[in-house]
Parts: C-alpha cells; sequence; structure tokens
C-alpha cells in the first residue's frame, strides 16, 4: 500500500477560491458599470427615436406637433394641434430632468422648431444634455 494520495491539499483549495472571489467581485463592480451604461445608451435612443418620430410626423401629416417635458412629473409627452397625444412617457426610475431652459416646443409642419435650448437629465448620477436649435429641428445629445 502506498501513502501517496492524489488529492488537493488545503492550502491549495483555499488559495483557488481566494482567486475566484477576487475575479467574480471585480466582474460584479464591472457588471454595474455596464448596466448603468445600457441603461443611459436606451433611455437616449428612446428618446432620439420619439423625437425623430414627432419630426417626421409633424412633417407627413402636415400639422403642428408639441413637445413638452414636465420635470415635477418626470416624464415627457407629444402631441398634435388637435391634441391627439402621439407618446405620453415616464422617464425610468434612475432618470431625472434636472434643469430645463425650455419646457415646450413645437414642431412645424415644414419641419422648424419653436424654441431653442437644453434639457439636462441625470441618468445614475451621470448627466446628459438635450441641446435643440432653433429652425431646422435638430437636436444633439451631449454626454
Amino acid at each position: 500500500m502506498s501513502n501517496h494520495s492524489k488529492g488537493f491539499t488545503l492550502i491549495e483549495v483555499l488559495i483557488v477560491i481566494t482567486i475566484s472571489t477576487i475575479i467574480l467581485s471585480t466582474s460584479v463592480i464591472a457588471w454595474n458599470s455596464f448596466w448603468e451604461t445600457v441603461q443611459k445608451r436606451t433611455f437616449i435612443a428612446q428618446l432620439q427615436t420619439d423625437l425623430y418620430y414627432a419630426h417626421a410626423f409633424a412633417i407627413n401629416r402636415q400639422e403642428p406637433v408639441t413637445v413638452s417635458f414636465h420635470i415635477t412629473n418626470n416624464r415627457y409627452q407629444a402631441e398634435t394641434g388637435k391634441k391627439e397625444v402621439l407618446f405620453y412617457k415616464h422617464l425610468p426610475n434612475n432618470c431625472f430632468i434636472t434643469k430645463a431652459t425650455i419646457n415646450k416646443f413645437s414642431i412645424s409642419p415644414q419641419g422648424t422648431v419653436s424654441h431653442f435650448g437644453t434639457i439636462d437629465f441625470q441618468i445614475n448620477s451621470q448627466p446628459v444634455r438635450l441641446s435643440l436649435r432653433i429652425g431646422s429641428g435638430r437636436f444633439s445629445f451631449e454626454e
């Protein structure tokens, strides 16, 4: 009979468990950061899509569309000149309107915007600014 065992020692097992714990803890931190980035990108993409839709609707139907942002209710909406609601969206739980130089603007049937200004959002403690330019109806996001 031989006294040699072919298993792992207690120290070897503890070293492997320690290394695994370190790797898993860093991946959880990276996952949270990744998830916050995904949430921010998703919100920006949705708002961008909604604004493009309102712009296209005004030009296609040849009627003005009013887009309004409500800071106290944390939502935004668009409606036609006939008071038909195009969309009504609540902001996600992790997103807030922090400051706005413009709360409401109209998109004319020619595609121009009635007012210009900025709307500041805070998404997962990260600032995002929506800038509206007068005239052509263009807008941009600054992170």
